[in-house]
Protein backbone atom coordinates (compact mmCIF):
# COMPACT_ATOMS: atom_id res chain seq x y z
CA UNK A 1 0.00 0.00 0.00
CA UNK A 2 1.45 3.35 -1.11
CA UNK A 3 -0.05 6.80 -0.70
CA UNK A 4 0.78 10.46 -1.22
CA UNK A 5 -0.95 13.83 -0.88
CA UNK A 6 -1.74 15.90 -3.94
CA UNK A 7 -3.52 19.13 -4.78
CA UNK A 8 -4.87 20.56 -8.03
CA UNK A 9 -6.20 24.08 -8.33
CA UNK A 10 -9.44 22.98 -9.97
CA UNK A 11 -10.25 20.64 -7.03
CA UNK A 12 -9.53 23.36 -4.42
CA UNK A 13 -8.94 20.82 -1.63
CA UNK A 14 -6.20 18.39 -0.58
CA UNK A 15 -6.63 14.73 -1.50
CA UNK A 16 -4.86 11.48 -0.68
CA UNK A 17 -3.96 9.19 -3.58
CA UNK A 18 -3.68 5.53 -2.48
CA UNK A 19 -2.30 2.69 -4.63
CA UNK A 20 -3.60 -0.75 -3.63
CA UNK A 21 -3.43 -4.33 -4.92
CA UNK A 22 -6.61 -4.05 -7.01
CA UNK A 23 -6.17 -0.49 -8.22
CA UNK A 24 -5.95 3.04 -6.82
CA UNK A 25 -8.40 5.32 -5.03
CA UNK A 26 -8.71 8.92 -3.92
CA UNK A 27 -9.84 10.24 -0.54
CA UNK A 28 -10.69 13.87 0.09
CA UNK A 29 -9.35 15.35 3.35
CA UNK A 30 -11.72 18.31 3.20
CA UNK A 31 -8.78 20.74 3.66
CA UNK A 32 -9.43 23.68 1.34
CA UNK A 33 -6.28 25.29 0.00
CA UNK A 34 -5.18 28.19 -2.14
CA UNK A 35 -2.52 27.59 -4.76
CA UNK A 36 -0.04 29.69 -2.76
CA UNK A 37 -0.50 27.43 0.31
CA UNK A 38 0.75 24.24 -1.39
CA UNK A 39 4.40 23.25 -1.98
CA UNK A 40 4.51 21.00 -5.07
CA UNK A 41 8.07 19.76 -4.45
CA UNK A 42 7.73 18.65 -0.82
CA UNK A 43 3.98 17.91 -1.07
CA UNK A 44 3.46 19.84 2.15
CA UNK A 45 1.13 22.65 3.17
CA UNK A 46 2.87 25.98 3.76
CA UNK A 47 0.19 27.34 6.13
CA UNK A 48 1.03 26.31 9.73
CA UNK A 49 -2.60 25.99 10.82
CA UNK A 50 -3.58 23.74 7.90
CA UNK A 51 -0.28 21.85 8.09
CA UNK A 52 -1.44 20.42 11.44
CA UNK A 53 -4.47 18.90 9.66
CA UNK A 54 -2.22 17.20 7.09
CA UNK A 55 -0.06 15.79 9.94
CA UNK A 56 -3.26 14.45 11.51
CA UNK A 57 -4.08 12.45 8.38
CA UNK A 58 -0.50 11.17 8.10
CA UNK A 59 -0.73 9.78 11.65
CA UNK A 60 -4.11 8.21 10.87
CA UNK A 61 -2.68 6.47 7.80
CA UNK A 62 0.13 5.01 9.95
CA UNK A 63 -2.45 3.80 12.48
CA UNK A 64 -4.51 2.35 9.63
CA UNK A 65 -1.53 0.29 8.46
CA UNK A 66 -1.04 -1.26 11.90
CA UNK A 67 -4.77 -1.98 12.23
CA UNK A 68 -4.76 -3.85 8.92
CA UNK A 69 -1.57 -5.70 9.91
CA UNK A 70 -3.21 -6.89 13.17
CA UNK A 71 -6.16 -8.17 11.14
CA UNK A 72 -3.69 -10.10 8.90
CA UNK A 73 -4.57 -7.95 5.88
CA UNK A 74 -1.23 -7.40 4.18
CA UNK A 75 -2.50 -6.24 0.79
CA UNK A 76 -5.88 -4.55 1.36
CA UNK A 77 -8.44 -3.99 -1.35
CA UNK A 78 -9.96 -0.60 -2.03
CA UNK A 79 -13.08 -1.42 0.01
CA UNK A 80 -11.06 -2.77 2.96
CA UNK A 81 -8.92 0.37 2.93
CA UNK A 82 -11.95 2.70 2.87
CA UNK A 83 -13.69 0.82 5.68
CA UNK A 84 -10.61 0.99 7.90
CA UNK A 85 -10.02 4.65 7.05
CA UNK A 86 -13.54 5.48 8.27
CA UNK A 87 -12.80 3.67 11.54
CA UNK A 88 -9.49 5.39 12.37
CA UNK A 89 -10.85 8.86 11.49
CA UNK A 90 -14.05 8.32 13.51
CA UNK A 91 -16.34 8.62 10.49
CA UNK A 92 -17.87 5.26 11.25
CA UNK A 93 -17.92 3.07 14.34
CA UNK A 94 -15.90 -0.13 14.16
CA UNK A 95 -17.57 -3.50 13.78
CA UNK A 96 -14.73 -5.37 15.49
CA UNK A 97 -15.92 -8.04 17.87
CA UNK A 98 -13.26 -7.17 20.45
CA UNK A 99 -14.99 -3.88 21.33
CA UNK A 100 -17.94 -5.66 22.95
CA UNK A 101 -15.90 -7.92 25.23
CA UNK A 102 -14.14 -5.22 27.29
CA UNK A 103 -16.59 -4.92 30.14
CA UNK A 104 -14.14 -3.05 32.37
CA UNK A 105 -12.22 0.08 31.37
CA UNK A 106 -8.92 -1.38 32.65
CA UNK A 107 -9.33 -4.35 30.27
CA UNK A 108 -9.70 -1.95 27.36
CA UNK A 109 -6.50 -0.08 28.34
CA UNK A 110 -4.52 -3.33 28.58
CA UNK A 111 -5.78 -4.32 25.12
CA UNK A 112 -5.24 -1.03 23.31
CA UNK A 113 -1.80 -0.29 24.79
CA UNK A 114 -0.38 -3.21 22.76
CA UNK A 115 -1.42 -1.39 19.60
CA UNK A 116 0.01 1.90 20.86
CA UNK A 117 3.41 0.31 21.50
CA UNK A 118 3.96 0.31 17.74
CA UNK A 119 3.09 4.00 17.43
CA UNK A 120 4.61 5.82 20.41
CA UNK A 121 7.94 6.09 22.20
CA UNK A 122 9.08 3.91 25.09
CA UNK A 123 8.96 6.74 27.66
CA UNK A 124 5.16 6.84 27.55
CA UNK A 125 4.69 3.44 29.20
CA UNK A 126 5.53 4.67 32.68
CA UNK A 127 2.50 6.96 32.44
CA UNK A 128 0.30 4.04 31.35
CA UNK A 129 1.50 1.97 34.31
CA UNK A 130 0.75 4.84 36.69
CA UNK A 131 -2.67 5.36 35.09
CA UNK A 132 -3.54 1.69 35.65
CA UNK A 133 -2.29 1.90 39.23
CA UNK A 134 -4.44 4.96 40.00
CA UNK A 135 -7.50 3.50 38.26
CA UNK A 136 -7.26 0.33 40.37
CA UNK A 137 -7.21 2.42 43.55
CA UNK A 138 -9.91 4.75 42.24
CA UNK A 139 -12.30 2.01 41.08
CA UNK A 140 -10.89 -1.38 40.05
CA UNK A 141 -14.30 -2.41 38.66
CA UNK A 142 -14.92 0.72 36.59
CA UNK A 143 -17.28 -0.35 33.80
CA UNK A 144 -16.70 0.75 30.23
CA UNK A 145 -20.31 1.92 29.95
CA UNK A 146 -19.73 4.30 32.89
CA UNK A 147 -16.97 6.32 31.19
CA UNK A 148 -18.52 9.79 31.03
CA UNK A 149 -17.89 13.38 32.10
CA UNK A 150 -18.74 12.65 35.75
CA UNK A 151 -16.17 9.82 35.90
CA UNK A 152 -13.56 12.08 34.26
CA UNK A 153 -14.09 14.81 36.91
CA UNK A 154 -14.27 12.32 39.81
CA UNK A 155 -10.97 10.74 38.74
CA UNK A 156 -9.25 14.14 38.72
CA UNK A 157 -10.65 15.01 42.16
CA UNK A 158 -9.34 11.66 43.41
CA UNK A 159 -5.81 12.50 42.17
CA UNK A 160 -5.99 16.00 43.66
CA UNK A 161 -6.92 14.73 47.13
CA UNK A 162 -4.27 12.01 47.48
CA UNK A 163 -1.98 12.30 50.52
CA UNK A 164 1.16 12.35 48.38
CA UNK A 165 0.14 15.71 46.80
CA UNK A 166 1.10 15.12 43.18
CA UNK A 167 2.06 18.16 41.09
CA UNK A 168 -0.32 19.70 38.55
CA UNK A 169 2.01 18.60 35.75
CA UNK A 170 1.95 14.95 36.90
CA UNK A 171 -1.85 14.90 37.27
CA UNK A 172 -2.28 16.47 33.84
CA UNK A 173 -0.05 13.83 32.20
CA UNK A 174 -1.98 10.97 33.84
CA UNK A 175 -5.29 12.51 32.76
CA UNK A 176 -3.91 12.97 29.24
CA UNK A 177 -3.37 9.20 29.11
CA UNK A 178 -6.92 8.66 30.37
CA UNK A 179 -8.15 10.94 27.58
CA UNK A 180 -6.18 9.05 24.88
CA UNK A 181 -7.79 5.70 25.75
CA UNK A 182 -11.28 7.23 25.85
CA UNK A 183 -10.86 8.88 22.43
CA UNK A 184 -9.40 5.71 20.88
CA UNK A 185 -12.20 3.66 22.40
CA UNK A 186 -14.88 5.88 20.86
CA UNK A 187 -13.30 5.39 17.43
CA UNK A 188 -13.16 1.61 17.95
CA UNK A 189 -16.82 1.33 18.94
CA UNK A 190 -16.50 1.20 22.74
CA UNK A 191 -19.60 2.41 24.68
CA UNK A 192 -17.92 5.58 26.01
CA UNK A 193 -19.79 8.88 26.10
CA UNK A 194 -18.37 11.79 24.12
CA UNK A 195 -17.68 14.75 26.42
CA UNK A 196 -15.48 17.82 26.76
CA UNK A 197 -12.16 17.10 28.50
CA UNK A 198 -11.59 19.81 31.13
CA UNK A 199 -8.57 19.71 33.43
CA UNK A 200 -8.85 20.82 37.06
CA UNK A 201 -5.60 22.37 38.33
CA UNK A 202 -4.85 23.06 41.98
CA UNK A 203 -5.31 26.74 42.73
CA UNK A 204 -2.01 28.33 43.69
CA UNK A 205 -2.66 31.62 45.44
CA UNK A 206 0.08 33.99 44.35
CA UNK A 207 0.09 37.55 45.55
CA UNK A 208 -0.88 40.14 42.91
CA UNK A 209 1.73 42.91 42.83
CA UNK A 210 1.48 46.44 41.45
CA UNK A 211 2.85 49.96 41.79
CA UNK A 212 1.06 52.73 43.63
CA UNK A 213 0.44 56.06 41.87
CA UNK A 214 3.26 57.79 43.75
CA UNK A 215 5.69 54.96 42.93
CA UNK A 216 4.89 55.19 39.21
CA UNK A 217 5.64 58.93 39.28
CA UNK A 218 8.93 58.31 41.12
CA UNK A 219 9.87 55.73 38.53
CA UNK A 220 9.06 58.19 35.72
CA UNK A 221 11.53 60.69 37.25
CA UNK A 222 14.41 58.22 37.64
CA UNK A 223 17.54 59.05 35.65
CA UNK A 224 18.40 56.61 32.86
CA UNK A 225 22.03 55.95 31.90
CA UNK A 226 21.64 54.53 28.40
CA UNK A 227 19.22 54.52 25.41
CA UNK A 228 18.23 50.93 26.33
CA UNK A 229 17.20 51.99 29.85
CA UNK A 230 15.29 54.99 28.48
CA UNK A 231 13.36 52.90 25.92
CA UNK A 232 12.54 50.16 28.43
CA UNK A 233 11.24 52.79 30.84
CA UNK A 234 9.07 54.37 28.12
CA UNK A 235 7.53 50.99 27.30
CA UNK A 236 6.88 50.14 30.97
CA UNK A 237 5.26 53.55 31.66
CA UNK A 238 3.12 53.24 28.53
CA UNK A 239 1.81 49.93 29.90
CA UNK A 240 1.14 51.50 33.32
CA UNK A 241 -0.88 54.36 31.79
CA UNK A 242 -2.86 52.26 29.29
CA UNK A 243 -3.13 48.69 30.63
CA UNK A 244 -1.66 47.13 27.47
CA UNK A 245 0.25 43.86 27.70
CA UNK A 246 3.80 43.64 26.36
CA UNK A 247 2.92 41.87 23.08
CA UNK A 248 0.13 44.35 22.28
CA UNK A 249 2.19 47.41 23.26
CA UNK A 250 5.12 46.69 20.92
CA UNK A 251 2.85 45.78 17.97
CA UNK A 252 0.79 48.97 17.77
CA UNK A 253 0.95 50.43 14.27
CA UNK A 254 -0.09 53.83 12.94
CA UNK A 255 -3.20 52.31 11.35
CA UNK A 256 -4.34 51.10 14.80
CA UNK A 257 -4.45 54.66 16.21
CA UNK A 258 -7.75 56.53 15.78
CA UNK A 259 -8.79 59.98 17.04
CA UNK A 260 -12.50 60.90 17.11
CA UNK A 261 -14.16 64.30 16.69
CA UNK A 262 -13.88 65.09 20.41
CA UNK A 263 -10.14 64.43 20.44
CA UNK A 264 -10.41 61.06 22.22
CA UNK A 265 -7.64 58.61 21.26
CA UNK A 266 -8.41 54.92 20.64
CA UNK A 267 -6.37 51.86 19.74
CA UNK A 268 -8.28 49.43 17.53
CA UNK A 269 -6.71 46.00 17.11
CA UNK A 270 -7.19 42.28 17.68
CA UNK A 271 -5.85 40.90 20.97
CA UNK A 272 -3.38 38.08 20.35
CA UNK A 273 -4.44 35.77 23.19
CA UNK A 274 -8.23 35.80 22.71
CA UNK A 275 -8.59 36.94 19.08
CA UNK A 276 -11.06 39.54 20.34
CA UNK A 277 -11.32 42.84 18.44
CA UNK A 278 -10.72 45.68 20.89
CA UNK A 279 -11.36 49.42 20.85
CA UNK A 280 -9.32 50.74 23.79
CA UNK A 281 -9.26 54.41 24.86
CA UNK A 282 -5.81 55.89 25.54
CA UNK A 283 -5.29 58.74 28.05
CA UNK A 284 -3.31 61.76 26.90
CA UNK A 285 -0.47 60.84 29.28
CA UNK A 286 -0.25 57.42 27.64
CA UNK A 287 -0.36 59.00 24.17
CA UNK A 288 2.85 60.94 24.88
CA UNK A 289 4.67 57.61 25.27
CA UNK A 290 2.81 56.10 22.30
CA UNK A 291 4.47 58.70 20.07
CA UNK A 292 7.80 57.06 20.96
CA UNK A 293 6.66 53.56 19.92
CA UNK A 294 9.34 53.29 17.20
CA UNK A 295 12.01 53.51 19.91
CA UNK A 296 10.75 50.55 21.93
CA UNK A 297 9.07 48.39 19.25
CA UNK A 298 12.03 45.96 19.00
CA UNK A 299 12.81 45.49 22.72
CA UNK A 300 12.61 41.90 24.01
CA UNK A 301 10.57 41.14 27.17
CA UNK A 302 13.72 39.76 28.83
CA UNK A 303 15.47 43.09 28.30
CA UNK A 304 12.56 45.07 29.77
CA UNK A 305 12.32 42.81 32.81
CA UNK A 306 16.06 43.05 33.43
CA UNK A 307 16.21 46.84 33.05
CA UNK A 308 13.01 47.66 34.96
CA UNK A 309 14.32 45.76 38.01
CA UNK A 310 17.40 47.95 37.93
CA UNK A 311 15.36 51.16 37.56
CA UNK A 312 12.94 50.26 40.38
CA UNK A 313 15.89 49.67 42.69
CA UNK A 314 17.36 53.02 41.63
CA UNK A 315 14.00 54.69 42.34
CA UNK A 316 13.95 53.22 45.86
CA UNK A 317 10.93 50.95 45.31
CA UNK A 318 11.98 48.20 47.70
CA UNK A 319 8.76 47.30 49.54
CA UNK A 320 8.61 43.71 50.79
CA UNK A 321 6.49 41.33 48.67
CA UNK A 322 5.33 37.83 49.62
CA UNK A 323 6.81 35.38 47.11
CA UNK A 324 5.21 31.91 47.08
CA UNK A 325 6.82 28.93 45.37
CA UNK A 326 5.49 25.38 45.27
CA UNK A 327 7.39 22.17 45.89
CA UNK A 328 5.20 19.16 45.12
CA UNK A 329 2.17 21.45 45.65
CA UNK A 330 3.43 22.45 49.12
CA UNK A 331 3.65 26.26 49.40
CA UNK A 332 7.01 27.73 50.46
CA UNK A 333 6.61 31.38 51.48
CA UNK A 334 9.46 33.85 51.15
CA UNK A 335 9.71 37.65 51.17
CA UNK A 336 11.60 39.61 48.54
CA UNK A 337 12.04 43.30 47.71
CA UNK A 338 9.74 44.54 44.95
CA UNK A 339 12.55 45.33 42.51
CA UNK A 340 13.64 41.67 42.41
CA UNK A 341 10.33 40.32 41.09
CA UNK A 342 8.88 43.19 39.04
CA UNK A 343 8.10 42.35 35.37
CA UNK A 344 6.26 43.96 32.44
CA UNK A 345 3.06 42.27 33.61
CA UNK A 346 3.14 44.33 36.81
CA UNK A 347 2.56 47.45 34.69
CA UNK A 348 -0.67 45.97 33.31
CA UNK A 349 -1.87 45.18 36.84
CA UNK A 350 -0.89 48.66 38.03
CA UNK A 351 -3.28 50.18 35.51
CA UNK A 352 -6.08 47.89 36.74
CA UNK A 353 -5.58 48.85 40.38
CA UNK A 354 -5.61 52.59 39.63
CA UNK A 355 -8.67 52.18 37.41
CA UNK A 356 -10.60 50.37 40.17
CA UNK A 357 -9.62 52.97 42.79
CA UNK A 358 -10.97 55.82 40.65
CA UNK A 359 -13.91 54.13 38.89
CA UNK A 360 -14.64 50.82 40.70
CA UNK A 361 -16.11 49.30 37.50
CA UNK A 362 -14.94 45.72 37.00
CA UNK A 363 -16.97 45.26 33.80
CA UNK A 364 -15.40 48.30 32.10
CA UNK A 365 -11.90 47.20 33.17
CA UNK A 366 -12.50 43.67 31.86
CA UNK A 367 -13.54 45.19 28.52
CA UNK A 368 -10.40 47.36 28.37
CA UNK A 369 -8.18 44.39 29.21
CA UNK A 370 -9.88 42.26 26.56
CA UNK A 371 -10.63 39.43 29.00
CA UNK A 372 -13.29 36.86 28.15
CA UNK A 373 -14.74 36.96 31.68
CA UNK A 374 -14.58 39.18 34.75
CA UNK A 375 -13.12 36.40 36.95
CA UNK A 376 -9.77 36.74 35.14
CA UNK A 377 -9.85 40.49 35.77
CA UNK A 378 -10.47 39.96 39.50
CA UNK A 379 -7.28 37.86 39.70
CA UNK A 380 -5.34 40.73 38.13
CA UNK A 381 -6.43 43.21 40.82
CA UNK A 382 -6.18 40.87 43.83
CA UNK A 383 -6.84 42.50 47.20
CA UNK A 384 -4.47 42.16 50.13
CA UNK A 385 -5.75 40.97 53.53
CA UNK A 386 -4.92 44.37 55.11
CA UNK A 387 -7.02 46.18 52.50
CA UNK A 388 -9.97 43.84 52.99
CA UNK A 389 -9.74 44.28 56.77
CA UNK A 390 -9.74 48.08 56.37
CA UNK A 391 -12.84 47.95 54.16
CA UNK A 392 -14.70 45.74 56.67
CA UNK A 393 -13.67 47.82 59.70
CA UNK A 394 -14.88 51.02 58.06
CA UNK A 395 -18.24 49.49 57.10
CA UNK A 396 -20.02 50.13 60.43
CA UNK A 397 -19.32 53.27 62.39
CA UNK A 398 -20.63 53.46 65.98
CA UNK A 399 -21.06 56.92 67.47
Amino acid sequence: MKYYFYYYKRHSNLKIKVKLINGSTEISTGIKLKESEWNKKTKKIKCNHKDKLQNYYEKKLIELRFNLYEKNIINPTIQEFKDEFKIVTGRQKSNIRDATKFKYFIDWINHYKLKRKKLVKHETWRRVKMLLKHLKNFDSNLLSKNINFKTWIDFQHYLLTLERCYSDNYIRKICQEFKIYVECGIREGMPFEQFEFKFIPKKHNKAAIWLENEEVMNLAKVKTKSPEERNCLYLFLFQCFTGFGYSEAINIRDENIHIDEDGNIFIKKIRQKTGKYLTIPIPKLGYTFLKRKKEYSDISPQAVNRVIKRLCKRAGIDKSIEDIKYNNNTPIIDYKPFYEIVTTHVARKTFGREFMKKNNNISALSNIYGHKNEETTRIYIGWENKELAKLVNNLWEIN
